[in-house]
């Protein structure tokens, strides 16, 4: 097929497509394997010319900026019209919650201008933490989120409406979305999300350093913060090992309280703040020990890589962490926010190389079993578009 006969579709995104967190590197990959199959349109917050000149630029045949500080819902008109004028017949929104693009304001969400211009709209939701989550301030009183609910619910349904499909990236994902909107439940499909290639091996289960490594922006639901605390009240037992952080900074207050819980117990020699990395996958292969402490998570991107790569793995509690890790078979889990179990967990894994091993060895061999690759995600996705593009008018 000549590229001039590929299907168009977009790709949209409500963030930067240059960025490094797991909503970000998905896409990414999604536009790199799916731009051999399809013309791609990319709607980002970035500006064009940093999206031409990047390695993304030769994946796309277009590119529509969103407003870097406008509110979402305002692009979406201009948005519509542009995917109809380039003969768009499919646009993937991706949503970092169950609330983004605008959704809590009545009828002004991207997606239904999209779909009201002709063009089938998907969607794949990224993170569902609660339902009470993502519509207003995370600090607003309960009361005043349960009494705005109704009004928001209602917007929601009215956006699911113009969508065919709708993913969740994990089964307890796809589980709540289906129970939080269950008139429209019948749209709700569950797709696994993956960076990692088939044709490369898990890592060998070779001598590492004594790290332990996390990966993931700075914010609070990460829980930075639950990790130095644990590793603060083992590390004088084991001055041999190190603490790494690699991530960018998403809060900046947050950034300066890690700071100084770490000067403040006496671990600046222990433990690292190294910031945004490339590499991160090589710092997996090399260190022993890989935490995911988060307080909310759709299906950690991190976590998995980590898995493949031969860490042991420690994880909160909570869905998506849950559905990578059975406790004690391929890695440990532990009560989210728990910094007494979480120290019990590193310190167990710190004092045994055997069990270190064995977990790792079965975390590798769980991710491929599970179809966990860039390529079982892309081939899911092109019978999604194709079967859709097959039924569209």
């Amino acid at each position: 097929m000549s590229p001039s006969q590929k299907p168009k579709i977009a790709i949209c995104l409500e963030y930067s497509a240059l960025g490094f967190g797991g909503v970000e590197v998905l896409v990414a990959e999604l536009v790199r394997q799916l731009s051999s199959y399809y013309r791609i349109v990319l709607v980002s917050k970035d500006a064009t010319e940093a999206i031409t000149g990047s390695p993304l630029g030769h994946c796309i045949v277009d590119h529509f900026s969103l407003l870097p500080y406008a509110p979402t819902w305002k692009c979406g008109k201009p948005l519509a019209d542009f995917l109809k004028r380039s003969g768009t017949y499919l646009a993937h929104f991706h949503f970092g919650s169950s609330y983004s693009w605008g959704v809590r304001f009545w009828n002004r969400c991207p997606v239904i201008h999209v779909n009201r211009a002709g063009i089938v709209v998907v969607s794949t939701v990224h993170q569902a933490a609660s339902i009470l989550v993502g519509y207003c301030g995370p600090r607003k009183p309960l009361w005043f989120k349960l009494a705005l609910l109704p009004i928001v619910w209602i917007s929601k349904m009215h956006e699911l409406s113009h969508q065919s499909v709708v993913l969740g990236v994990s089964r307890e994902s796809l589980a709540k979305l289906s129970c939080w909107f269950w008139p429209l439940s019948q749209r709700f499909r569950h797709l696994y999300h993956s960076r990692l290639e088939l044709q490369c091996e898990p890592a060998p289960m070779v001598l590492r350093k004594n790290v332990v490594l996390c990966v993931g922006y700075l914010a609070h639901l990460k829980g930075q913060t639950i990790l130095t605390a644990a590793f603060a009240k083992i590390a004088r037992r084991f001055p041999d090992w190190q603490l790494h952080f690699v991530g960018s900074v998403a809060e900046k207050d947050y950034e300066k309280q890690l700071a100084r819980f770490i000067m403040d117990t006496g671990l600046s020699q222990q433990v690292e703040l190294l910031g945004q990395r490339r590499d991160a996958m090589e710092l997996m292969k090399t260190s022993a020990i890989f935490v995911q402490a988060s307080f909310f998570e759709g299906l950690p991107l991190a976590l998995q890589e980590a898995m493949f790569s031969g860490c042991a793995c420690v994880a909160s509690r909570i869905s998506g962490n849950d559905e990578l890790i059975t406790h004690g078979r391929n890695g440990l889990l532990f009560p989210a926010g728990d910094v007494d179990a979480l120290a019990v967990a590193l310190e167990s894994l710190m004092l045994d190389s055997r069990q270190r091993q064995s977990l790792a060895v079965n975390a590798s061999r769980s991710i491929v079993e599970r179809g966990m690759t860039a390529e079982a995600m892309v081939n899911a996705h092109r019978e999604l578009y194709e079967s859709l593009y097959n039924n569209s008018p």
